[in-house]
């Protein structure tokens, strides 16, 4: 018990060492104590056999079997699908890209159209208020008055 056991609170502690980087003198010897020791709740320097046994079994650790079955259900389920809802699904992110377009298309028009000078005539009418005529460039798509 005492190996799958080290194993395991190892790869918790920190799970991308390598065999040889486990035991060198920089890292503390009781980091794997203190680790036990918070997963039990208990402050104590020795940890009890029968305390990390009993804690133990209340543990619900996966096993690696099921854990893999369901690696393999994951990988399956685009094979179950049917060929219309997977062409559905494909296409979705091709489908949206064109009203995406479009309308990155319309702004970037806007942006050059307000980057054109427009001639416009201002005259005032009285101390509040002014009447400005704009004429509409030959070159719009649409013609239109405000207003």
């Amino acid at each position: 018990m005492a190996d799958p056991v080290r194993h395991l609170t190892d790869e918790e502690i920190d799970p991308k060492t390598l065999p040889h980087h486990l035991h060198h003198e920089w890292r503390p010897h009781d980091s794997r104590h203190a680790f036990l020791r918070s997963v039990i709740g208990t402050r104590e320097v020795k940890i009890p056999r029968e305390d990390l046994e009993r804690c133990g079994r209340m543990w619900e650790i996966p096993s690696m079997e099921r854990d893999q079955k369901k690696a393999k259900d994951e990988g399956d389920y685009l094979k179950k699908m049917s060929l219309w809802r997977r062409i559905r699904a494909y296409w979705a992110g091709y489908w949206l890209s064109l009203p995406t377009l479009l309308v990155i298309s319309e702004r970037t028009w806007r942006l050059i159209m307000s980057l054109c000078h427009t001639h416009a005539d201002l005259e005032i009418l009285n101390d509040d208020t002014v009447a400005i005529t704009a004429n509409i460039p030959a070159m719009r798509f649409w013609q239109y008055k405000a207003g």
